[in-house]
């Protein structure tokens, strides 16, 4: 919409015409009439980012007007209404070891992109936070300025000490670690004391394993084998609960 403000002797029997540009190209032209004071309206589809502007012009060559005496102002243009939500890009669902009776503290990376400018984006639970020992859904809620919103989750599994101790006790047997089933058994062991809730025989038994394994390291056990087992059992205790 547009309203002009001129002085009618600026007029000739031709009259000036107003033009509206988009991206330089004329979309609408108006002669103005002889009145001091006109308003004119026009809708136009314009893309996002386009250059508005206006033009003024004579049917002949006789026809004058001083630009000093006229003024217009430009507004109301209708653009394409944004109707796309941003894009949230988050990652696949997450496993993590707990490393105290709380759960464990995981970070992950989620992002929200739009075609204009995302206004707000979060994720709950953020990354960094602790998350409980189990599964846990991360949800993520993205707003652009036209009130588009998305939303998208994944999912944070924190193992237990039993379900840790678990997969350690696959991989020993799977890689045929140590001398016979001897680290497994003594993990076995450690389950079962876990599983009738009786931490104390837990912690204990976790030690021996240690102890274990730090007697067969450079024998039955590459000393890189012997500081994964070790740290792996230390994770599990802490999990478990063994030390403050």
């Amino acid at each position: 919409a547009g309203n002009y403000a001129q002085e009618p002797a600026c007029f000739r029997s031709a009259g000036t015409i107003i033009h509206i540009l988009v991206d330089g190209v004329a979309v609408w032209s108006q002669r103005v009439s002889t009145t001091a004071l006109a308003s004119y309206s026009r809708s136009a589809v314009v893309g996002l980012g386009s250059t508005i502007d206006y033009a003024i012009s004579t049917s002949t060559t006789n026809d004058f007007c001083d630009s000093t005496v006229f003024t217009a102002t430009i507004s109301g243009i209708l653009t394409h209404p944004d109707t796309i939500p941003p894009v949230i890009t988050v990652p696949g669902d997450v496993t993590a070891d707990a490393t105290s009776p709380a759960g464990a503290a995981v970070s992950y990376s989620a992002t929200a992109t739009d075609d204009v400018s995302v206004s707000s984006f979060s994720c709950t639970p953020p990354t960094g936070s602790t998350f409980p020992i189990g599964d846990t859904t991360v949800i993520c809620n993205a707003a652009d300025p036209a009130g588009n919103t998305s939303h998208a989750t994944f999912h944070v599994r924190v193992l237990s000490a039993a379900q840790q101790i678990a997969n350690l006790s696959a991989y020993i047997t799977t890689n045929h670690l140590g001398a016979g089933r001897s680290l497994a058994k003594k993990l076995q062991a450690v389950q079962a004391s876990l599983v009738h809730h009786q931490l104390t025989a837990a912690c204990n038994q976790l030690d021996a394993f240690m102890r274990k394994v730090h007697a067969q390291s450079g024998k039955k056990l590459t000393p890189a084998q012997s500081i994964f087992l070790i740290a792996a059992a230390q994770r599990i205790e802490d999990a478990a609960g063994c030390r403050p």
